[in-house]
């Protein structure tokens, strides 16, 4: 891999994180990531809300641990492709007009 193909890269795992976190992060998201200890993950994110949620997501990020921070990054990944869901994530979920 030529380090152009390895910043691309870096770059699309940087907007997945956050296009993850704009768009999906919930509880729920918080305990599919986390399972056990996501009580204490979310009550992280809580505080970090507070007063704003404007910038929430870098706060979050910088409070982690090196192993936390892997697993947001890994299922942002899974779920995004750069600034887009990936394909068919949705395709069981019926809409309103099926």
């Amino acid at each position: 891999m030529t380090e152009m193909e390895r910043n691309g890269k870096a770059t699309d795992n940087v907007s997945s994180y956050f296009f993850y976190m704009w768009n999906r992060w919930s509880h729920e998201e918080c305990e599919v990531v986390y399972g056990n200890i996501s009580a204490h993950i979310w009550s992280k994110w809580c505080a970090v809300c507070k007063p704003s949620a404007w910038g929430a997501a870098e706060r979050l990020y910088a409070e982690l641990s090196d192993g936390n921070r892997q697993l947001l990054v890994e299922r942002a990944v899974s779920l995004y492709d750069g600034r887009r869901e990936k394909d068919g994530m949705y395709k069981h979920i019926k809409t309103r007009k099926e």
